[in-house]
């Protein structure tokens, strides 16, 4: 499997969008799903910003901040930044984030499976 990268303008930001080969050595399914996640990106966004409220903000300052002054969401969204977007030849990305110091230096990977659904998360670091 070979890998390729690119940069685009997305939401106003420099995003680097990784695709990955198939089986056969094509591109073209990453590039496809690449087009869509950019055109999708705005309403995407919110919604992967309404499952980081869900599902990583709850326990953030119990567990990053528990001797700091705690964090609203809105403070916590404003580190969030989006760095990468890594496209899968099966139905599957993957959505990278900076968090800058938020996390001790950790990244947020959001997974996307079939029909641009929220799969989980992680913290890779």
């Amino acid at each position: 499997m070979d890998e390729f990268e690119a940069k685009t303008k997305v939401a106003k930001r420099l995003v680097t969008l990784t695709l990955y080969t198939d089986e056969e050595g094509s591109l073209k399914k990453c590039i496809d799903r690449a087009r869509k996640i950019v055109q999708r990106l705005p309403v995407d966004l919110d919604r992967i910003k309404k499952f980081i409220e869900q599902r990583v903000f709850p326990d953030y300052n119990s567990v990053w901040r528990e001797d700091l002054k705690p964090l609203t969401f809105q403070q916590f969204l404003k580190k969030v930044s989006l760095q990468m977007i890594t496209t899968h030849p099966d139905p599957r990305a993957t959505y990278w984030f900076d968090l800058g110091d938020l996390m001790g230096g950790h990244l947020l990977q959001i997974e996307i499976g079939n029909r641009f659904r929220i799969l989980d998360y992680s913290t890779p670091g």
